[in-house]
């Protein structure tokens, strides 16, 4: 999936500086999107001081459109986000399979969009998670949640066409967390 040098994406997340690039590495025999700074190092999710404004790495993801995939949002402590990346919810026809439907009917009002593969949903909440981080298999596909030290690869592609703000969603989390086997 090739994504646009130009997007849009929810303001809250545009005036943070929490904004990285990221293309695609071999890691351990499988296809890795790496973070990096718009100076070309290596970029952490947990080190504020490798990342960047949005139009920083957007200026530097059009000047080399060659060498980056896109650009990434991270998560941090500091900021009210959350992001739940459905892997494979997506079938052929780019349309929500049955296990994913009940995760986006409780999330519909806030900003979702189309991961880079084009087979996931990415979305973006404001909510707390009450531990760390928690991923698990869901249907014949994978659920991921986060709200601090990663970072979401963003494409602007939004989900259904629509540019949503994001919400306040802290009891959808709450429920959605309950489908894991890890509680």
């Amino acid at each position: 999936v090739s994504m646009s040098a130009t997007m849009t994406v929810p303001d809250s997340l545009t005036e943070l500086d929490q904004w990285l690039l990221w293309r695609y590495e071999q890691r351990d025999g499988k296809p890795t999107k790496v973070p990096y700074q718009i100076n070309g190092a290596l970029a952490s999710s947990t080190d504020a001081s490798t990342w960047c404004s949005y139009d920083d790495a957007m200026t530097a993801w059009q000047k080399a459109p060659a060498l980056w995939c896109g650009i990434g949002f991270v998560f941090s402590g500091t900021d009210p986000f959350f992001g739940i990346d459905l892997d494979d919810c997506l079938n052929a026809e780019g349309k929500l399979k049955h296990w994913a439907q009940p995760i986006m009917e409780r999330f519909s009002d806030t900003y979702a969009e189309v991961s880079p593969s084009g087979k996931g949903v990415k979305i973006f909440g404001k909510g707390r998670l009450h531990g760390n981080g928690t991923a698990f298999p869901h249907g014949d596909g994978r659920v991921e949640i986060y709200d601090r030290k990663r970072y979401f690869a963003v494409t602007g592609k939004h989900w259904a066409g629509e540019m949503l703000d994001i919400e306040e969603l802290q009891a959808a989390l709450d429920w959605l967390l309950t489908l894991s086997p890890h509680g």
